[in-house]
């Protein structure tokens, strides 16, 4: 990854970061990673003035991470569409499906007995 490639990124572009995680963060077999998926808020000041955080809003909020700690960067493509249950679609009781008021037991037999 070159030096400058969080330079040539604008605010909202979807990457994902693989970064170190921080002291105590070593595992047996070496260090321990983790990624940050979502859009590339900017760069900012630590608040420690000891260097450069990169931020990026996840789904599951914004993350802050410290440039050093950053071993992968790249852009990846947007996220698809989330899929929304279709109406009067859902799970029944049992495991079962339910469409249009109908329920199956879920067995793949309709046959009485």
């Amino acid at each position: 990854m070159p030096a400058d490639f969080f330079s040539t990124l604008s605010p909202g572009e979807r990457i994902v970061v693989r970064y170190r995680l921080g002291p105590g963060g070593e595992a047996p077999g070496g260090e321990r990673f983790t990624d940050a998926l979502g859009d590339f808020v900017g760069l900012a000041p630590s608040a420690t003035g000891d260097g450069v955080l990169v931020v990026v809003r996840t789904r599951a909020g914004e993350v802050r991470i410290p440039r050093a700690a950053v071993a992968r960067t790249k852009r990846v493509p947007p996220a698809p569409e989330r899929r929304r249950p279709r109406a009067g679609e859902g799970t029944a009781p049992g495991g079962g499906t339910t469409s249009g008021g109908g329920t199956t037991s879920g067995t793949g037999s309709d046959a009485g007995g």
